[in-house]
């Protein structure tokens, strides 16, 4: 009778082991190997080159790509298929809203440029290794553990494309050519004007001369430019009003890099203001601001800071922090608030402009200065909260038929008289006191 013999113990491999599977993986063919590397290669140089067109590469930087590629290089090539499938979706994510939001955006705002082109390249890339590394996880997660994949895909959808991918288009925008119209075709005077702002960034803009002695700046909102809100401009001119419309830093013929959050317009509108105060027909004392969406946002913020400006016009309010939302219940309302949330912190990080406070905030530190804001249909709960914040100088014209920015498009009569009537009371000349100064009196008799 043959001896017994004990069968070998054989480990059981388990789906979560990354470093020392029992059994040795399928070897890797030199064309595999040369597709991922190949891959990584590819995502680093456009994301060098995006540096270059973006005027923010220094050598620094370059050494730091280069270390940074050679080692990822060498890892795809040598780490257990998990490992490298996250290596690689990740590196594919961040390929993916980078390549979205700049080649995307340039191409759908400017057409085929050279940032446009090689934004689709690195989109390109980016879907490629988010491909290879999903089919690396496939490969190398077995059994349970695809459960939490799903909504694992859901949360990085929800709370990382979501709100980082118009983040990063928004901090860095491509430049808005102006239009053909100018303040001419409304039978308008005008001069074309530069100024600069405390930071050194040249401005563009015309300037209407004043008819009463006040002056109004007339902004823009996002992506745009001064043609976008001539017909407003023209409407607040023909009550005799100084209009100083100018282009927004890096959109138009003004210098600088755009953001379409709009959080340099603090930096902008001061500018203008003191540029307004120097004019000989304008009154120094008697200077209003009036913004269209974005630039409704920074005419608001500004003036919480800034009490030159004695009066603001903002039409198109949107809220720009999560403060400014209006509170929903339940899972809905705090998704909401977290993806505004992580979008305004991604900017923080990846812009040097200041972060605006709330506009509730904002509103109460204008107060006792007057507010009009124009609200379309689905921007009256947001800007019926600012006018919960400062009731008494705070009024509201609602339009709930209109969209947005629509409100002098749909009423220009309505429109020009509103606007133009407020400006009138909050601008007016204060009387001249006939009685004489106090000690001019006793300053005759000797």
């Amino acid at each position: 009778m043959p001896a017994k013999t004990t069968p070998p113990d054989i480990p059981r491999r388990r789906p979560h082991d990354w470093v020392a599977p029992a059994e040795p993986p399928p070897a890797r063919g030199l064309r595999t190997v040369w597709v991922d590397r190949f891959a990584v290669v590819g995502l680093g140089v456009c994301v060098v080159a995006l540096l270059l067109l973006a005027g923010a590469l220094d050598v620094s930087m370059v050494v730091a790509a280069g270390a940074a590629g050679a080692v990822l290089c060498w890892l795809v090539g040598v780490v257990r298929p998990i490992a490298r499938g996250v290596i690689e979706s990740l590196l594919g994510l961040v390929g993916l809203m980078l390549g979205a939001a700049v080649g995307g955006w340039h191409v759908v705002r400017t057409g085929l440029t050279a940032t446009g082109v090689v934004g689709l390249v690195t989109l390109l890339f980016g879907l490629v290794l988010l491909a290879l590394g999903l089919w690396q996880l496939l490969r190398g997660v077995r059994g349970w553990w695809w459960l939490p994949a799903l909504p694992a895909a859901f949360l990085v959808f929800q709370f990382v494309l979501v709100p980082v991918t118009p983040t990063l288009a928004a901090v860095d925008s491509p430049r808005s050519p102006m239009g053909s119209a100018t303040p001419a075709g409304y039978g308008l005077p005008y001069s074309d004007v530069v100024f600069r702002t405390g930071d050194g960034v040249r401005l563009s803009g015309w300037y209407i001369p004043s008819r009463n002695g006040a002056a109004v700046a007339v902004l823009h909102g996002s992506g745009s430019t001064r043609t976008e809100v001539l017909p407003q401009a023209a409407a607040v001119a023909s009550r005799g009003y100084g209009v100083l419309l100018y282009d927004d830093r890096g959109q138009g013929r003004s210098d600088g890099t755009a953001m379409d959050f709009g959080w340099w317009g603090d930096a902008d509108l001061a500018a203008a203001v003191t540029w307004m105060q120097q004019q000989p027909d304008a009154d120094p004392t008697r200077i209003a601001a009036v913004g269209i969406s974005m630039g409704g946002e920074q005419v608001i913020n500004l003036a919480a800071t800034d009490p030159r400006i004695r009066a603001v016009v903002a039409e198109g309010v949107q809220a720009r922090q999560p403060a400014d939302l209006v509170p929903e219940p339940g899972l809905h309302g705090w998704t909401v608030q977290t993806v505004m949330g992580i979008s305004t912190g991604t900017a923080a990080l990846l812009s040097a402009a200041p972060v605006p406070i709330p506009l509730q905030d904002a509103v109460r530190r204008i107060t006792p200065r007057p507010v009009l804001v124009i609200a379309a249909g689905d921007e009256i709960a947001v800007v019926q909260r600012v006018q919960a914040a400062a009731p008494s100088t705070v009024q509201v014209w609602t339009l709930p038929r209109s969209t947005h920015t629509q409100g002098f498009a749909d009423q220009p009569h309505e429109w020009t008289a509103r606007v133009g009537g407020f400006l009138d009371s909050a601008l007016a000349k204060p009387p001249t006191d006939p009685r004489p100064a106090v000690g001019s009196a006793q300053a005759g008799v000797r």
